[in-house]
């Protein structure tokens, strides 16, 4: 039997170290999973986002994924380098959480730095197509 799953939202989803570990393998591995959204209401232990999101190297179906809430430096260098190497992935949308939303999303004291590593690898990506800030 071949997985039919396509579309996945994970909306006010708690993660725990084991879950994210999952996730990433089955990103790794290689799923029929082609969307994937992570809503502001979710809750990550610390590196689980990374942990997901570095499984996207070496992903080939995930053309569209979602992350709604804080990502912080360490997801940012870890996406900068998905887009280096990911052939896939056309659509990547980074948001605020709902409640900084008008305040601006990165935490005070912090500077729009944390993306320009995402900027820079955009001039070595051919295949993203969409960028949301």
């Amino acid at each position: 039997r071949t997985p039919t799953l396509r579309l996945v939202d994970f909306d006010d989803f708690y993660f725990s170290n084991e879950l994210c570990r999952v996730m990433a393998n089955i990103l790794k591995e290689g799923s029929s999973i082609i969307a994937i959204t992570f809503d502001n209401e979710c809750t990550f232990p610390d590196g689980g986002r990374v942990r997901i999101a570095n499984a996207l190297k070496t992903n080939a179906t995930v053309t569209d994924m979602d992350f709604l809430g804080d990502c912080d430096e360490s997801v940012c260098n870890t996406l900068a380098t998905v887009l280096l190497c990911n052939s896939t992935l056309q659509n990547l949308t980074l948001q605020p959480p709902e409640e900084g939303a008008g305040e601006g999303w990165l935490p005070e004291g912090a500077s729009g730095g944390w993306l320009c590593p995402i900027f820079l690898s955009l001039g070595m990506n051919t295949t993203l197509k969409r960028l949301s800030v």
